[in-house]
């Protein structure tokens, strides 16, 4: 698999060794699917290895809810409008 995916993430294309690669594996069955950088891993089990949860989200992020309700596409840089301590 490491060769197979060129040393590199099996999502994100991310990580050049295989000290940075996780073996992923589905909870359920057991089976192995692929080799994958930590966050990746991680995004994988806090989504629940949930293909709908991973749908919902590319759909939110093409197609944020507030424009919808802001109509307006650039906004530009988000304002941070916490306290910033002094």
């Amino acid at each position: 698999m490491l060769e197979l995916q060129e040393g590199t993430c099996a999502i994100c294309g991310g990580g050049t060794s295989k000290k940075f690669l996780a073996t992923d594996h589905d909870h359920k069955t057991g089976e192995v699917r692929g080799l994958l950088c930590a966050n990746c891993n991680k995004t994988l089990g806090r989504f629940r290895d949930d293909p709908q949860r991973f749908r919902n989200a590319a759909d939110y992020l093409d197609q944020p809810p507030s424009r919808k309700v802001l109509k307006k596409r650039n906004w530009g840089k988000f304002a941070d409008t916490r306290k910033k301590p002094s």
